[in-house]
């Protein structure tokens, strides 16, 4: 019997998402067919993202309805060393953190440092330089 989940999260952009993949230094698709239990993922829509790495079974990102990404995976056959909780939180970590740099580059800032701290939090410093004279 398969325990299949489907976990709603608030990631919404593909391009954060597939940087925070490879921030964990974990392999990615796009173009790879699945299944997992009964669902199919939709392979053939460009916001599909297929991991394979992390466990003997696949786990993807498909796109929900809600206009946020839906990671599935089936819990009886993640074998990974990690649970799948403690892969997401590491996962919305990454994609928090190029979310800020990329957000705050589109607003002039530069990346001045970047620091994983030992109790697993990040610090981040940017700065931004006025042009103008006064």
């Amino acid at each position: 019997m398969s325990h299949f989940t489907t976990v709603t999260t608030h990631l919404k952009n593909k391009v954060y998402l597939q940087k925070a993949i490879n921030n964990l230094q974990i392999r990615y698709s796009t173009k790879t067919p699945i299944t997992i239990g009964s669902d199919s993922m939709e392979v053939n829509k460009p916001e599909t993202i297929i991991i394979s790495e992390l466990s003997n079974n696949l786990i993807g990102f498909k796109w929900g309805k809600n206009n946020k990404y839906m990671l599935m995976v089936d819990n009886q056959l993640w074998n990974s060393t990690i649970p799948v909780e403690v892969f997401l939180d590491k996962l919305v970590q990454q994609y928090a953190k190029e979310t800020v740099i990329s957000e705050s580059k589109e607003l002039g800032f530069t990346l001045n440092n970047q620091i994983q701290n030992s109790d697993g939090s990040m610090t981040i410093t940017m700065q931004k330089w006025s042009t103008t004279t006064v």
